[in-house]
């Protein structure tokens, strides 16, 4: 077996030496500015067939969390094939063959072949395996740094976005994996932790366009997704974890840093501290469940940073047995976060924790989902478009999709759930209510949490006008859509009066 050689000058011809300079050179280049490579190495293939290089660079100690490698030759196709590996200053890092030129390493993960962990600052070694050669093509490997703080990160698995078109997609925003405590039955039958793959085919067999996979208190998973997320790519799976702590549960979807949950514990980040990084991350935070596990009680939580809130979840249905309605928990606690005038957006998750039935109502993915209006199906659409607010939630739907709009009229302007409108006392705000989907709905009109009007229709499809009128001071509106016999099946989320006032 031939050794890996490191590159020594003594060895190689003027020519090669040439080359060798120039990406040495680059590679100080390590602060470019960020569209450019950090670093670039590159080099003249004069080796014979069977022979290993190493390419030493620098990984500076700034807090890097990815690295993301791109490799170029000649001659590829036309008699050069080249080999990838890589290691660190502790060790192996993995090596691909000449299957991937571009491939990343995280702290929470890695593209298949190579292994995620925590970025170690010093020499690393670009390995080039040179199984044919022609003796002259020449390489360039581009090398880019991700630090933990910079502007515009997406922590997305896979390519983004899976549809390019502008529409409403449902999904599940809260389940577990064998990651944390989600189970499901072995072929002999054996209760196991749940394979990550066989939760995704679930959540494909109930018709969801997107997911999180939220294990508590973890992003093990993340790595695994990553390799999954190019399998399935009719469904986009959104990064997640869900933060177990002492005052409440809380989902932090769209960020791969490991987020503290130790709240109290010496040394560890307060919730607000976690809060601000999920922010700096462009990632997005919602309360779970609120009105069990002694409800959501932190102390002085900067609620400006928090996106949104269970409003319905099959935990608290399982745990009513079924009863919908007593275990709508969530939509009290939304009710008084929004007449305190806190914004936050309703979502509805399964929280489903197994493949199998444990209990006669447990819950299960898709049992209740979240739908959102936005302009692709991509993490950062569906993220942007929960904090927006148009959204509505649907509790144990089929496979048919359902649709609920609300669209305000005032002096001439015009919003969707989630909108912003300014109106004086003694104006009237217009409203228009499509449903379709729920055969003869009852349609109730909620104002500032009182339901004011309660309206049974025909058919399956229905287009309501609704007028409220205004007090001149800050109001929400929204509607709940129930079925012919009165179980709420669609909740919607507001539009909001003078709430810059």
């Amino acid at each position: 077996m031939k050794k890996l050689r490191r590159i020594s000058l003594m060895r190689i011809d003027l020519r090669t030496l040439l080359f060798i300079v120039l990406w040495q050179c680059t590679a100080l280049g390590v602060f470019a500015q960020s569209e450019k490579p950090d670093v670039v190495l590159k080099g003249v293939l004069t080796e014979e067939a069977g022979a290993y290089l190493e390419l030493p660079f620098q990984v500076p100690d700034n807090d890097i969390v990815e690295i993301n490698f791109k490799v170029q030759y000649t001659g590829k196709g036309q008699g050069t094939i080249l080999d990838f590996g890589l290691s660190d200053p502790m060790g192996f890092k993995g090596w691909s063959g000449s299957n991937k030129s571009d491939f990343t390493i995280r702290e929470t993960g890695a593209t298949p072949s190579y292994s995620g962990g925590k970025i170690v600052p010093g020499t690393w070694y670009f390995w080039l395996g040179v199984p044919e050669s022609r003796g002259y093509d020449t390489y360039s490997i581009s090398i880019h740094f991700k630090k933990r703080n910079e502007a515009h990160q997406e922590f997305a698995f896979g390519d983004n976005p899976l549809i390019e078109e502008a529409g409403w997609y449902r999904g599940d925003l809260h389940m577990h994996s064998g990651h944390s405590d989600g189970t499901t039955l072995s072929k002999k039958g054996k209760r196991i932790p749940s394979p990550v793959h066989k939760v995704l085919e679930t959540a494909r067999t109930q018709g969801l366009d997107f997911i999180a996979l939220t294990d508590h208190n973890t992003v093990s998973h993340f790595a695994i997704l990553d390799e999954l997320q190019p399998y399935f790519d009719d469904l986009l799976i959104i990064a997640g974890r869900e933060q177990t702590m002492p005052f409440g549960h809380a989902n932090i979807l769209g960020t791969r840093s490991f987020m503290d949950f130790r709240e109290g514990f010496p040394g560890a980040l307060t919730f607000n501290e976690v809060l601000e990084h999920v922010k700096e991350e462009h990632g997005l935070v919602i309360i779970n469940h609120p009105g069990i596990y002694g409800g959501w009680r932190p102390k002085d939580a900067n609620m400006a940073l928090i996106n949104a809130i269970e409003v319905v979840s099959g935990n608290t249905i399982a745990r009513k047995e079924g009863n919908i309605e007593e275990a709508l928990s969530g939509i009290e606690y939304w009710t008084k976060f929004l007449n305190q005038g806190i914004r936050l957006t309703g979502v509805g998750t399964s929280d489903a924790h197994h493949l199998i039935k444990i209990k006669t109502h447990d819950q299960y993915i898709g049992q209740v989902r979240t739908y959102v209006y936005t302009k692709r199906l991509s993490q950062a659409a569906i993220l942007e478009g929960i904090r927006s607010g148009n959204t509505f939630v649907e509790i144990e739907g089929g496979s048919e999709r359902r649709l609920l709009e609300m669209m305000g009229d005032l002096n001439g302007k015009h919003v969707f759930m989630g909108g912003d409108l300014t109106g004086k006392k003694g104006e009237q705000l217009d409203l228009k209510v499509n449903v379709q989907g729920v055969e003869d709905a009852i349609v109730e009109l909620i104002v500032d949490g009182d339901t004011v009007s309660r309206k049974k229709t025909k058919g399956d499809y229905l287009q309501e006008d609704k007028s409220v009128p205004l007090t001149g001071m800050r109001q929400w509106v929204r509607v709940n859509i129930r079925n012919k016999e009165g179980t709420l099946v669609l909740v919607g989320n507001p539009i909001y009066i003078n709430w810059d006032n």
